[in-house]
């Protein structure tokens, strides 16, 4: 249920994330790996999402109250988004090569 609209989700940004990495950097230039093949698999995790969304109840035979719980994934983005811009603006940043304890 939930799980399955936040993976897909997430899956849906990393695809559009692919695109704007390649634009910014230019570290490759073939056009198939860098704009075709993430916009295609974009177009289709959205079309995957909005059926995923629009059939909830059937997805994980979920109720209402279930389907208010959608509302959490957009909110738990916002917030992250927010925690993130302050860490970065108060200098601290954020250590993409940490050690996470391996």
């Amino acid at each position: 249920g939930l799980g399955t609209v936040g993976l897909i989700l997430s899956l849906c940004v990393v695809s559009i994330g692919i695109i704007v990495f390649f634009a910014r950097t230019k570290l490759e230039r073939n056009p198939w790996t860098t704009v075709i093949a993430p916009a295609l698999a974009a177009l289709g995790l959205i079309a995957v999402l909005v059926l995923a969304i629009t059939n909830y109840t059937i997805l994980g035979n979920a109720t209402e109250d279930a389907k208010m719980l959608l509302i959490a994934i957009p909110v738990a983005f916002v917030l992250g988004w927010i925690v993130a811009e302050i860490r970065i603006r108060s200098g601290r940043g954020i250590d993409y090569s940490a050690d996470l304890g391996g």
